[in-house]
């Protein structure tokens, strides 16, 4: 994983919005953390499948007693790359879905407290996901960015 993967993951991500919206990304991408999270590990999966895909889910986060889901990517030489597809929902102003690097899953989940404050914890590691899963993800995630336009 290097700044390049991270850039054109985060380029897929902002291609799932109306064109003309990426102003209005925290909103549009509010309800869908937990379906874009998913699309984003099964897009690096395909990448390379040796990397460790596991979403961690954040009660109570920025003190709004939102619950929301972000992934720690494992890589081989064992870093973990902590991206939130979907930052812009707290933090509207961010350049980068990418968080920060740590050296541990545990260190990760202290990065993810320091960034959103709350409850973290460990949710689910993705295995590759089906084209039926793919699909299903992209339809609710389009569903709900048609919902907040109204």
């Amino acid at each position: 994983m290097n700044a390049i993967d991270i850039e054109t993951i985060q380029k897929q991500v902002l291609q799932l919005l109306p064109t003309g919206e990426h102003n209005r990304r925290g909103a549009l991408l509010a309800d869908s953390c937990s379906e874009v999270s998913r699309l984003v590990a099964s897009w690096i999966k395909e990448m390379d499948e040796s990397m460790q895909a596991i979403i961690l889910k954040g009660d109570n986060v920025c003190h709004t007693q939102k619950s929301h889901d972000i992934l720690a990517i494992g890589t081989k030489d064992t870093q973990f790359y902590l991206l939130d597809s979907t930052v812009w929902q707290f933090f509207p102003d961010d350049d980068s879905i990418l968080i920060g690097v740590a050296d541990s899953l545990d260190e990760a989940i202290k990065l993810s407290v320091e960034k959103y404050g709350g409850e973290w914890k460990i949710s689910e590691e993705i295995a590759t996901a089906t084209e039926q899963e793919k699909a299903d993800w992209l339809r609710i995630i389009k569903t709900n960015i048609n919902d907040s336009m109204i």
